[in-house]
């Protein structure tokens, strides 16, 4: 297997010298692109997971490789994950907060607002990050650093020096203090660091870790991990010299002619991806690590943003291709996040909190006042059809057909276009009255007609909405034109079912109009 490996090793470094630099990173480019394609193909619906997950999400995003359906079903697998567990994503291995905060930042989601839930709080829990040795602190640092995140004073400080506490005598960084040291930590404890260079103590420990890195690789320019010889341990330090601006063919890192992408490049299975050893079987751990250390390198020749360093990253998620149902219609618009953190006092113990921060987020809804949102109170006919439009994405229009609307209220362009989308009408053909209250009975309707545009299956039998409507009690005082539409919002979980009375025409609260839009927008794929 050795042999195999050198051999193959030998003939990409004889191919690579003779070509020139240009032909050789066009080399490694489809390489990386190969892996790309693999593993898209391998895993179409990432979720939550070592491999599969994260890692694929955040290769494909880092390296340019087309990943916007990834993106999305991996977002939309998250936030569904975390409602179901109330936002927690392990009470033990925090690593799983940072993994997530680097995939949703490599894609340009917000980390600190998934559906509604901050998965960089829990990175600022010094002693729970560290529970799990080195790495924790390792990625908790790289997961704040990527996108610049808040964390208390002295937070990142504190995860520094823990990183530094576990660099043995030797040079290299281990798994806990008094253990040997690895490689694989060593350079993941690098690319850490990488950020804090201007640090006297820092800089000189990243000397020490690059001297541990080069007396331990072995003569065919890899390394030997934990679990012997692997593409994943030179997969790593190749991350690390990229973040450190150093070449692959820094001296202190050739080996008998050997670099460590030549080590990795050997392990290269064609069409494929990458085999823990050459000559081995495909590995879609292995060949995550290596999509991403072939990303890292590519970015660092190119002189983009280091592979962690993700203040560059655009919104890929909910592209063109995903967002939305297919069959939605072509009005509705992507709502970026706007206010990441948005919250209000007044809502932190009521349960359509999430509801609520996640549209203040986007900016579909505000407070009554500074740091007010009056959940209780009742919401207008004019402030609901800003709120539709919004949260629909739905551009805004000039010309309002009702002559109580004025030109030049805040109200009016939206209160246009939700007219001439279908989603509202006036109390007559002149008048819309903008200050009435919406019912409950009336915001069902609303949201119903904004289901069927974004492509939702709105039309119930009579027989249906009896089945339906009939286990309330008040049931029979519905007027007719509301019947289907409240049908379809209890049925689909857009209005809760909890009580016994649907109420049809009680004022619609500001906190429920919340929920129900976005229900909306969770069954209609555009969160």
């Amino acid at each position: 297997m050795q042999s195999t490996r050198r051999g193959l090793a030998f003939i990409l470094a004889i191919y690579m010298f003779a070509a020139p630099v240009c032909s050789m990173a066009r080399e490694r480019e489809s390489v990386m692109l190969a892996a790309a394609d693999y593993l898209a193909a391998l895993t179409k619906n990432p979720h939550t997971a070592v491999t599969g997950g994260e890692w694929l999400v955040i290769g494909l995003a880092r390296s340019g490789a087309p990943c916007g359906e990834h993106a999305s079903n991996y977002y939309q697998n998250l936030c569904s994950h975390l409602r179901e567990r109330g936002g927690i994503l392990s009470a033990s291995k925090y690593t799983e907060y940072s993994r997530a905060a680097l995939a949703l930042t490599a894609i340009g989601a917000d980390a600190s607002n998934v559906a509604g839930f901050d998965l960089t709080k829990p990175l600022g829990d010094i002693e729970k990050v560290a529970a799990q040795g080195c790495n924790g602190p390792i990625f908790a640092l790289l997961a704040l650093d990527c996108g610049n995140y808040f964390a208390a004073e002295g937070v990142r400080e504190e995860l520094v020096a823990r990183i530094l506490s576990c660099q043995s005598e030797e040079g290299g960084f281990c798994a806990a203090p008094g253990t040997k040291a690895d490689v694989d930590i060593t350079a993941m404890a690098l690319c850490a660091l990488a950020e804090y260079t201007q640090d006297a103590a820092v800089r000189a420990a990243q000397e020490r870790a690059l001297e541990f890195l080069s007396n331990n690789q072995l003569a065919g320019g890899g390394f030997e991990g934990a679990y012997g010889e692997s593409a994943e341990s030179c997969a790593q330090v190749l991350i690390a010299l990229a973040a450190l601006g150093i070449s692959a063919q820094d001296e202190r890192f050739v080996k008998d002619s050997y670099t460590p992408i030549d080590a990795l490049l050997a392990c290269y299975v064609p069409g494929e991806g990458f085999s823990r050893i050459a000559g081995g079987q495909t590995d879609p751990m292995t060949s995550e690590q290596a999509l991403c250390a072939l990303a890292a390198y590519k970015r660092f020749e190119n002189g983009e943003s280091a592979f962690y360093d993700m203040k560059d990253a655009v919104v890929i998620y909910g592209g063109e291709s995903t967002f939305g149902l297919n069959n939605r219609s072509e009005r509705i618009n992507f709502v970026p996040l706007l206010y990441p953190g948005k919250s209000f006092e007044d809502i932190q113990t009521i349960a359509a909190r999430e509801s609520i921060e996640a549209l203040a987020a986007r900016g579909i809804i505000s407070g009554r006042s500074a740091g007010v949102f009056d959940g209780e109170g009742g919401i207008t006919r004019a402030e609901f059809a800003v709120i539709m439009t919004r949260a629909l994405g739905i551009a805004t229009e000039n010309e309002c057909a009702f002559s109580d609307v004025h030109p030049n209220s805040w109200y009016s362009n939206s209160v246009a276009a939700a007219h001439s989308a279908g989603l509202i009408t006036g109390v007559t053909e002149k008048l819309f009255c903008p200050n009435d209250m919406v019912t409950r009975a009336q915001g069902a309707v609303i949201l119903a007609r904004a289901a069927s545009l974004c492509g939702l299956e709105t039309d119930f039998t009579d027989s249906a909405v009896r089945d339906v409507l009939s286990q309330f009690e008040d049931y029979t005082t519905v007027e007719s034109w509301a019947r289907k539409a409240l049908a379809f919002c209890f049925e689909s979980g857009i209005m809760e079912q909890s009580a016994m009375e649907i109420g049809a025409d009680l004022p619609l609260e500001r906190c429920q109009s919340a929920q129900m839009v976005y229900e909306l927008m969770r069954l209609a794929r555009l969160l």
